[in-house]
């Protein structure tokens, strides 16, 4: 566990996972960093990858952090990155709120990041989709009273998996996290530069539920039109919980976009060892 404070004070605690390749993980907002970890922590293992994972300010062990806008946070994360990251290219996976701020990322570091990953990713025009329970088991007593409706405020597939995956993912970040902070990180949520104007062009993923009654999942398709190397997908029958509702598809979403982001690092170093063997060859006059 580090923890680093930017030039404006904002104090941002974050932990490192694996040895390799970079990868800037970040959570949503009222959450932390232990409920994306789960959900990336083996993929990247496996990969050979190290993991990244701040507590966003205000949230976590960064509750106590001054930031007042999405703007200082990146800036809070630029200092992450300068420290933990340093000049390695590397990728983004954003749930949630952390969806917005990853785009944010990868505006600043269009040379570095090499791939984005989008899980149902806030965006300021969200449109709810209409409340639905998919599945329910009728199983929430064996959930503690205190816990239920956040429960069921979040999963719209209400089953015994479900109820685990919340368990064992969720229910340890609720209630960690200043909510005047989180609150008014979110309410200024412009980003410097605008992602919708400096898109990113490399390989990238959505991944939204249909059932998302919380954020929907119409609005983010014009993230598709945006991003022109993104692969955009709709989960029929999941929610704003899709990370825990269909976790088995989630990782190969995943494990697909990683592909797309070695292939493209293996051309580019294909097409620089021959470039300089071109150059090489040039007949000097």
């Amino acid at each position: 566990m580090a923890e680093i404070t930017d030039d404006r004070g904002t104090r941002i605690d974050y932990v490192v996972e694996g040895a390799g390749v970079p990868a800037l993980v970040l959570h949503g907002a009222y959450s932390t960093r232990d409920e994306i970890m789960p959900v990336t922590g083996p993929i990247l293992e496996g990969r050979g990858m190290r993991g990244v994972y701040p507590d966003l300010p205000g949230m976590g062990e960064s509750a106590g952090s001054s930031a007042r806008t999405s703007d200082e946070v990146l800036d809070a994360l630029d200092a992450v990155i300068a420290a933990e990251i340093r000049d390695e290219p590397f990728v983004v996976i954003g749930h949630s709120f952390g969806g917005h701020l990853a785009r944010g990322v990868a505006a600043r570091h269009p040379d570095r990041v090499r791939g984005l990953a989008l899980l149902s990713p806030f965006v300021d025009d969200f449109e709810p989709a209409p409340a639905r329970v998919v599945e329910d088991d009728g199983g929430i007593d064996a959930l503690d009273e205190s816990v239920r409706a956040d429960y069921l405020g979040y999963f719209v597939v209400r089953t015994a998996a479900t109820r685990d995956r919340f368990e064992r993912f969720v229910r340890s970040s609720l209630g960690r996290y200043d909510g005047d902070v989180v609150d008014r990180i979110m309410n200024a949520s412009t980003l410097t530069p605008d992602p919708d104007h400096a898109p990113f062009a490399g390989p990238a993923v959505v991944a939204v539920g249909r059932d998302d009654g919380l954020i929907g999942w119409r609005a983010q398709r014009r993230l598709g039109d945006i991003h022109p190397r993104a692969t955009f997908v709709v989960v029929d029958g999941a929610g704003h919980a899709l990370v825990h509702e269909r976790p088995h598809l989630v990782r190969t979403v995943l494990n697909d976009w990683l592909d797309r982001v070695e292939r493209v690092e293996t051309v580019d170093r294909v097409g620089e060892r021959h470039g300089e063997h071109l150059r090489a060859e040039r007949p000097r006059r």
